[in-house]
């Protein structure tokens, strides 16, 4: 076999006829229970992991969030609903802000090794995980409260297609040899849904040419729809990406899927399952679409920059920062950075935002005409 290729995705993809189609295999390298990325918790987060999310450069980046977010909180019970929580720093950080502002603290996450990471996290900085914290298996009817999200929709497997000609097939991973056991792309025609999305996409941001390939966010739009439709409150995600036009830009004729290993990217997505990230970056367009459909009310879409700007980070900073710190804040604002790229979408649906801080901060800065 080959090295890159380890046992279990070769016995996974056997179990399949040696061919599935690439959502799913990102779901199985990224998370399987026991083979898959994020259940090598200790291992991907921070300089000695694979990539650092805003959380990790700085505490600043939550209490920021924390402080904008406050009003909202306070007229949602005090619930706030993270998806995806990393290793807990933004719960962390969110929590010592607020303090007894917060009434339950909900996290949603598929990864056990996660959950307990997390829980390490929050009671080493002074969390009473027991009375504050709860790790939510399933969703209720209703979800009231903020949702917060932060790198969680990159992380969403995506469908791959290629387009020739007009003509729409759909990227599937398979065994090239049965007995090496060699991972491999193998393009199949597209079924209707794939079909009919990519041929409106085209129509839109078109013409492309030939060997045109990018992604599709089905899992992503179908989980904003499905939060969406059971929201009383507020949702909030900040994640790298940007709106349709740029995202099916001719120009992008390769998409945006890459893999990251010891903070490196690398656009070899099929190496080492189970021991790289798989990210897409994020079609805020379509997110705004599958919240519009499902009753939402978009209260902004701007860059992260403007966002915490707005917000009052400089504010925060003090005299006991080093410029070690100050230079971890610089990065989450620098356009060259994580300033430009990584946005914040928010929406509501069954509250009244009108008197929110937050609302009005958002309208100043908001740049929805570009989804």
């Amino acid at each position: 076999m080959n090295p890159e290729t380890p046992d279990w995705m070769g016995n996974f993809l056997s179990a399949n006829q040696n061919l599935v189609r690439f959502d799913r295999f990102m779901q199985a390298a990224l998370y399987d229970p026991v083979h898959g990325y994020y259940s090598r918790a200790d291992r991907v987060f921070g300089p000695e992991g694979d990539f650092v999310t805003a959380p990790e450069l700085s505490s600043l980046f939550g209490r920021t969030l924390a402080c904008a977010l406050r009003e909202a909180i306070k007229d949602c019970g005090g619930h706030i609903w993270e998806f995806g929580a990393g290793r807990g720093l933004l719960a962390r950080d969110i929590l010592t802000e607020l303090g007894d502002e917060v009434a339950c603290y909900h996290i949603v996450d598929v990864s056990g090794a996660l959950q307990t990471l997390q829980r390490e996290t929050l009671q080493a900085g002074g969390i009473d995980t027991d009375a504050r914290v709860r790790w939510e298996t399933q969703l209720p009817d209703t979800l009231e409260g903020v949702l917060i999200g932060n790198e969680v929709l990159d992380a969403m497997p995506v469908r791959l297609f290629a387009w020739n000609a007009g003509t729409v097939c759909e990227r599937f991973v398979g065994l090239s040899d049965a007995a090496q056991r060699t991972l491999a792309w193998q393009d199949l025609p597209a079924d209707d849904e794939l079909r009919h999305a990519v041929e409106s996409l085209h129509r839109t941001h078109g013409p492309w040419p030939d060997d045109y390939v990018s992604e599709w966010p089905e899992q992503a739009i179908a989980f904003v729809r499905t939060i969406t439709q059971s929201l009383k409150g507020i949702a909030l995600f900040v994640d790298y990406g940007f709106g349709a036009c740029e995202f099916y830009h001719p120009q992008r004729s390769t998409g945006t899927l890459v893999a990251h290993h010891r903070h490196k990217m690398s656009d070899e997505v099929l190496d080492r399952p189970g021991e790289q990230d798989i990210t897409a970056h994020v079609d805020f367009s379509a997110l705004f679409e599958a919240q519009h459909a499902a009753g939402g009310e978009l209260l902004g879409y701007t860059s992260q920059a403007a966002f915490l700007l707005h917000n009052g980070l400089l504010d925060k900073l003090d005299a006991s920062f080093s410029p070690a710190r100050r230079q971890a804040v610089q990065m989450l604002v620098n356009p060259s950075e994580m300033g430009e790229l990584f946005k914040v979408m928010a929406w509501c649906r069954g509250v009244n935002p009108d008197n929110w801080a937050l609302t009005r901060t958002l309208a100043q800065i908001d740049r929805s005409r570009q989804l």
